[in-house]
């Protein structure tokens, strides 16, 4: 009786190690498909949205974003320069020499 029960124990494991390995499969095939279809349909999306606009648009977008980057640039310089001097008044004199 010994020897049927440590047949039947490997037997159970094995079964448990074939139904959990093929519920894992079944999930990661479900995961890729779920993954897929999110890729496909972000792709159409950037599509749609790249091929809204013509090149003269987007040289526009750019442009204007350029814009307000350089501006918001030399404002954060700006305020630097401008706390800087306020902590060290004898230094006004050499920024004003150089900026002019």
């Amino acid at each position: 009786m010994a020897g049927f029960f440590r047949f039947s124990t490997i037997n159970m494991n094995w079964r448990f190690w074939l139904f959990g390995r093929r519920r894992f499969f079944v999930w990661v095939e479900s995961m890729q498909e779920k993954l897929s279809s999110a890729l496909s349909y972000l792709c159409a999306w950037l599509l749609a949205f790249f091929g809204a606009f013509s090149l003269q648009d987007w040289a526009t977008i750019i442009g204007v974003g350029l814009a307000i980057g350089t501006f918001c640039i030399n404002r954060h310089y700006r305020k630097k320069s401008y706390l800087l001097l306020r902590q060290h008044p004898q230094l006004r004199e050499l920024y004003e020499d150089i900026n002019s």
